[in-house]
């Protein structure tokens, strides 16, 4: 993350003079939305693009989505097993 900072700055931001903040904003969407993911080679991606590799990926290995869910169910501590729903809860104590 740190990397790309440094790109953005490099590339883009220390070679521009902004009038306002939102010519800033703009410019820095435009340079991360038209340039950065979509045009500059990345060499960790074995030098494509992240858009390119994303789409590379997804035709590989699809995303795979489960659409039934019948042993989990949705409890205050987030997803668990129904057979646990009950269980590991302190129990409440009566005086």
């Amino acid at each position: 993350m740190e990397r790309f900072f440094l790109n953005l700055k490099m590339e883009r931001v220390w070679r521009r003079d902004y009038a306002n903040q939102d010519e800033a904003i703009r410019d820095v969407t435009d340079y991360i939305v038209n340039f950065y993911n979509s045009r500059r080679q990345h060499s960790t991606l074995g030098y494509l693009s992240p858009n390119v590799y994303e789409f590379k990926m997804a035709e590989k290995q699809p995303i795979l989505v489960t659409e039934k869910i019948d042993h989990h169910t949705i409890s205050d501590v987030g997803w668990v097993k129904r057979s646990e729903t009950h269980q590991n809860r302190a129990p409440s104590v009566n005086h």
